[in-house]
């Protein structure tokens, strides 16, 4: 089990996995709320407290009607103020 995120298309993915790892090496995390903001969904308040602060472990999955990214599950994190 995991967090799944589910996309329409391989490349919707890759895509994604891509902009999650640019987002960690730039910022040293990378939170819940940014990859909803990445996929075009809305986000709560705790979103922006939760995400991953380490090498993500991704894994790409083909489902039925798209494919999903897994992660690890997102864990606090410190936010900066």
């Amino acid at each position: 089990m995991g967090y799944n995120i589910k996309v329409e298309t391989k490349d919707d993915a890759l895509d994604l996995m891509f902009a999650m790892h640019k987002i960690l090496e730039h910022y040293g995390s990378v939170t819940v709320h940014d990859v909803n903001d990445l996929i075009g969904q809305r986000s709560t308040y705790s979103d922006h407290r939760k995400g991953w602060c380490e090498s993500l472990d991704v894994d790409l999955i083909e489902g039925r009607d798209g494919w999903f990214v897994r992660l690890p599950y997102p864990t606090d994190i410190a936010v900066n103020a």
